[in-house]
């Protein structure tokens, strides 16, 4: 009997700098996915307040990394690069996202089904599901 497949380990990388209300509906829609290889890291890009308690209260697993500057978003994401070992993927969200509760499945298996290096999800309005705002990416071998 083969023995069962266990899922690639998958990094949820939140990037927040002063965040909304939102944070924790973003933090709950991680908590609620169906994927079980998921960790989750929020990258702190010098919020004036600590989002770690806030954290905390949705996702007492995941870990927090304050930075002392925010340089923006890619150069906030790219910390994960140093810090994380063994993942098989990366999923890099904005901390206003909110994802359905198979996200994160549906993109490892994709990914694994057409052996991508990237995997992007439909994404639709917040206030209004029915609106589709991107259906797909592209990237060459530059990442343009």
């Amino acid at each position: 009997m083969d023995p069962l497949p266990t899922a690639p380990p998958v990094v949820a990388v939140v990037v927040t700098a002063d965040p909304g209300p939102w944070l924790e509906e973003t933090l709950a829609s991680l908590a609620a996915q169906d994927y079980p290889a998921l960790s989750v890291l929020v990258i702190d890009a010098a919020s004036r307040t600590d989002p770690t308690p806030r954290v905390a209260s949705v996702l007492p697993g995941a870990y927090v990394r304050r930075l002392a500057a925010n340089e923006g978003y890619a150069p906030s994401a790219n910390v994960v690069l140093g810090m994380v070992e063994g993942a098989a993927f990366y999923l890099f969200c904005h901390d206003d996202v909110a994802l359905a509760p198979d996200a994160v499945r549906l993109l490892v298996e994709e990914a694994l089904r057409s052996n991508a290096g990237i995997a992007g999800p439909k994404l639709v309005d917040w206030e209004d599901p029915t609106r589709l705002l991107q259906v797909g990416l592209s990237a060459d071998f530059a990442g343009i």
